[in-house]
């Protein structure tokens, strides 16, 4: 069996969506011939999943990412296991990004720690015989560090990107100097790399556009996924209480859930004597949406709280009525990784997205519908659909299970392999 040394900041138990791919990939690619041997970062005064690893015998997963003077900044917006609302900004740019400048380090704070897990991830393949590198980012450190532990063991080089780096909308906010920089450092990293991942074909397009000069066969696309696995019972449809709507995860900056709070006023508005309507969400929220609630009196609808374990909030979006999807915004180069929780669970979705891929996949496998951002009156029919839906005793959306085949992390670890 050949090894693949992976460099993944994240990993479980952390809460860190960036740690699943990672994790689904080491899960599966035994089964294809590949064991993984993962270098990662600490768990000590990090909030952690209490449920169980399932790793195959033989992996290693090796917690020194970060040397030991190595300091966290302080809490992050996407720390979903904080409570504290994240600050809307008064005004924004382009895509909803903040009018705010994020930090102009070029390519992150994680940069800093180059010479430390070179050092650790040369050890670790040495250790075990690495026969190929994978470094994911974010951070986009990560791949840098991916690349000097490459040369240095003389393996091939494989960069996984889970969202885009200079593509990105976040480097809007950056000075022209630190994007020029990046472009001409991306364009690099990915010309000296045996294969460079993207999560969705969008982004795909998107970067063989950017780069005609490489290869076509360079940069392929390998979607998140579900683990079968973690599939949650079949929860029974309630026979009363609230309709209840979930959206999984944090929802701030350009992802809002302004579509669905006015929405919720306006069923109510139109069926005084409809049943309550609760949208709930699991994971940090923005202060312009609790501000638009109270506005439209649906502040005791509108519940926020921190994240839950996997297995908890797979429970909940199985017995939700209705599960939201949020895009960024209007950008359409991301999937957010929770659409795959989503299916597993075979949650009825309503996905507020432009179209596109997103919405797409939404729909081609008959989980829900798309509605594009501002789309109230949709986005109302949707709830009423799910009404409709309690009253019989069935889900709004079932999934076609043969069309969610290929979201299965054994599908896309093949695909890796």
């Amino acid at each position: 069996m050949r090894t693949v040394l992976m460099i993944s900041r994240y990993f479980p138990p952390m809460f860190a969506v960036g740690g699943k791919r990672a994790y689904r990939f080491a899960r599966y690619l035994p089964e294809f011939g590949w064991r993984a041997v993962i270098l990662t970062g600490r768990t000590e005064g990090k909030t952690v999943d209490d449920g169980a690893l399932r790793l195959p015998a033989g992996t290693r997963v090796e917690r020194r990412y970060e040397p030991l003077w190595y300091r966290e900044p302080g809490t992050r917006p996407s720390d979903g296991t904080v409570a504290t609302p994240v600050a809307s900004a008064p005004t924004t740019t382009g895509s909803g990004a903040p009018r705010k400048r994020m930090v102009d380090i070029p390519v992150g704070p994680e940069w800093v720690m180059q010479r430390h897990v070179v050092r650790e991830a040369v050890r670790l393949g040495r250790e075990e015989q690495a026969d190929v590198v994978f470094a994911t980012s974010s951070p986009y450190a990560a791949l840098l560090q991916g690349r000097k532990v490459a040369q240095t063991l003389g393996r091939p080089l494989v960069l996984d990107l889970r969202d885009p780096w200079t593509l990105n909308f976040f480097q809007q906010c950056r000075p022209t100097w630190v994007q020029g920089f990046e472009r001409r450092l991306e364009h690099e990293l990915f010309s000296q790399a045996g294969r460079v991942i993207l999560n969705c074909r969008t982004t795909l397009d998107a970067y063989r556009e950017l780069y005609p000069d490489l290869p076509d066969e360079r940069l392929l696309a390998i979607r998140n996924a579900f683990d079968p696995a973690d599939r949650p019972p079949a929860q029974p449809i309630a026979d009363g209480g609230p309709i209840r709507l979930l959206h999984f995860g944090n929802c701030y900056g350009p992802r809002r859930l302004e579509t669905v709070l006015r929405a919720m006023a306006l069923v109510r508005a139109r069926g005084p004597e409809a049943p309550e309507v609760v949208l709930e969400n699991l994971g940090r929220v923005g202060t312009a949406d609790l501000e638009l609630a109270a506005e439209l009196g649906l502040a005791a609808q509108f519940v926020h709280g921190v994240f839950v374990p996997l297995a908890e909030g797979l429970r909940r979006l199985a017995a939700a009525d209705l599960a939201v999807l949020v895009a960024y915004g209007d950008e359409t180069l991301y999937i957010p990784a929770k659409l795959y929780d989503y299916l597993l669970a075979r949650a009825p979705i309503a996905c507020i997205a432009q179209p596109g891929e997103l919405v797409d996949i939404v729909e081609g496998c008959g989980a829900g519908r798309g509605l594009a951002p501002g789309d109230v009156e949709g986005a109302a029919a949707l709830i009423e659909q799910a009404i409709d839906a309690r009253i019989r005793g069935e889900r709004a959306f079932v999934p076609n299970e043969a069309q969610l085949a290929p979201y299965s992390a054994r599908e896309t670890a093949r695909a890796l392999a």
